[in-house]
């Protein structure tokens, strides 16, 4: 009776008596074996196989779990695999009849494809899991599951070899400054000047270091032009100069405007023809927009990654 509610608890009264049944017997049985011992290992070994052989008749074999698609407690793969263990046997006393190997084979491979089975139906079902967590934010919940995929790592150090590799590094502190002395390269140089001087040297390709001509620049593809005033036809009479044919079908017009600037679209004409004005430029990996923010081209790189994710989490 609990003291306080003066309520009857029958947990406890289960929990004694599953507790006291074993005790007894432990005690009756005890009491039976003549314990004549001539020293502390006999005595040992008697009260040992008592304490074992009491548990094992009470409580039964302990059986494992296991947190992956092979269950121990799975009557369906026990059965399969006692059916392979008997057709195995079969064929082993009869080694030259082809019947009895032909089952052997097909219950073996049966076995096998329902393992197979098993296997992507329960790595599926974590991949959805595994989604939906984080999906929810739930961290707890993401890095549980996957060290129910991945099992339990290793803990622990392994030790690495000293700066003169003559012994192992088995103390902890010792491992992490080898470490950073090994990674972070914070050894001291031994380098001479004298060294350095009798290396070969390359010479220098003066030509990439001239600037291109206005000519080459406008001769390139994807090429980018910069103004900073907007007047019809300036754009047209600076291609008729350097005779550059130009398709307006790929020519477009973005206009950044400064801060805190009323937007006004622009009208930039080559031939009598309007050039297309856009919101969005891509060029060289990266998308320019309109608004002089970070922030948007921030958001189109992160969406350009989510979306190379999932179609890399299709594939797999």
């Amino acid at each position: 009776m609990h003291p306080r509610s003066k309520h009857w608890h029958l947990t406890d009264n289960v929990k004694y008596n599953v507790i006291q049944k074993p005790s007894e017997d432990l005690d009756s049985k005890s009491s039976q074996v003549d314990v004549d011992t001539k020293g502390i290992e006999e005595e040992w070994v008697v009260f040992r196989d008592i304490v074992c052989n009491t548990a094992l008749t009470h409580l039964g074999q302990n059986t494992h779990r296991h947190h992956d698609r092979f269950d121990d407690n799975d009557e369906e793969i026990q059965k399969l695999v006692n059916e392979k263990h008997v057709s195995y046997k079969v064929s082993q006393q009869d080694s030259t009849s082809t019947s009895k190997k032909a089952i052997y084979n097909a219950t073996k491979s049966k076995l096998q494809v329902k393992l197979r089975e098993m296997q992507d139906s329960w790595l599926s079902n974590k991949v959805d899991q595994i989604q939906k967590y984080a999906d929810s934010n739930n961290s707890k919940r993401f890095y549980d599951t996957l060290k129910v995929i991945y099992g339990p790592q290793p803990s622990g150090t392994s030790p690495l070899l000293s700066a003169d590799e003559t012994f192992l590094l088995t103390d902890k502190n010792a491992n992490l400054e080898r470490s950073a002395e090994h990674f972070v390269l914070n050894m001291p140089s031994s380098i001479k000047a004298e060294d350095i001087d009798h290396m070969l040297q390359v010479n220098v390709n003066t030509p990439t270091e001239a600037e291109n001509s206005a000519y080459e620049f406008l001769l390139t593809n994807d090429g980018t032009l910069t103004t900073e005033v907007q007047q019809h036809e300036l754009f047209s009479t600076a291609c008729n100069s350097f005779s550059f044919a130009i398709k307006t079908q790929k020519t477009e017009v973005m206009h950044q405007l400064a801060p805190q600037k009323l937007y006004v679209e622009p009208t930039i004409t080559i031939e009598q023809e309007t050039l297309k004005v856009i919101y969005k430029f891509t060029y060289i990996g990266s998308t320019l927009s309109r608004l002089l923010s970070i922030d948007e081209e921030v958001d189109i790189c992160i969406s350009k990654g989510n979306s190379a994710f999932e179609q890399l989490r299709e594939s797999l």
